[in-house]
């Protein structure tokens, strides 16, 4: 999946929450989310919770675990 230049920004910063999320919970990166995920999220910057259903690696365990931060990530990121 191409991204564009604000999208591969987004996808860079949620690398690095992903990242730190990681060293929080003393797991592997990847089991937080893959690259692939971070990716869907990048191109398709859910606002809410249900529309992280339809991203990939996405389920309800994850969206529990992580919506909430993952979509205020992106509103950080997200210019205007």
């Amino acid at each position: 999946m191409d991204l564009s230049d604000e999208q591969q920004r987004l996808f860079e910063a949620l690398r690095v929450w992903r990242k730190g999320k990681a060293k929080e919970l003393d797991v592997p990166a990847f089991v937080v989310l893959s690259d692939r995920s971070l990716r869907h999220l990048a191109h398709a910057r859910p606002r809410t919770l249900d529309a992280l259903h339809e991203i990939h690696g996405f389920g309800e365990v994850k969206i529990e675990k992580f919506g909430g931060e993952v979509l205020a990530e992106i509103l950080l990121q997200t210019p205007g």
